[in-house]
């Protein structure tokens, strides 16, 4: 969700530095305004750029998902016991705990 908001957000920014430049136009053809027109149009350069940042960071961000969805390591399988095959052949194992098979003297 939050590559989409930066996707909007972008081209939301880029939309903004387009309508900025059509105002420096009417401002420096029309109006004949050369310094109210120089600055808007550096404010628009800035916003466009920053749109355009946008977009390049969320498209990297996506791709990197993907890319980390792709290379993860697959699940370990779930081993299976077969009787007989440890190395005591089916006999019983000994206890490691210690006092657990003996019987007390009294």
């Amino acid at each position: 969700m939050r590559y989409w908001f930066q996707q909007v957000l972008g081209w939301v920014l880029i939309g903004f530095a387009l309508f900025t430049f059509y105002q420096v136009r009417y401002i420096f053809l029309d109006e004949k305004r050369v310094i109210e027109a120089v600055v808007d149009a550096v404010i628009g350069v800035v916003v466009f750029r920053g749109g355009i940042h946008l977009l390049k960071v969320a498209t990297a961000a996506r791709a990197a998902m993907e890319v980390r969805k792709e290379l993860a390591p697959p699940k370990p399988l779930k081993t299976i016991k077969l009787p007989g095959n440890d190395r005591t052949h089916g006999r019983q194992r000994p206890s490691v705990v210690p006092g657990a098979g003996e019987r007390r003297a009294t």
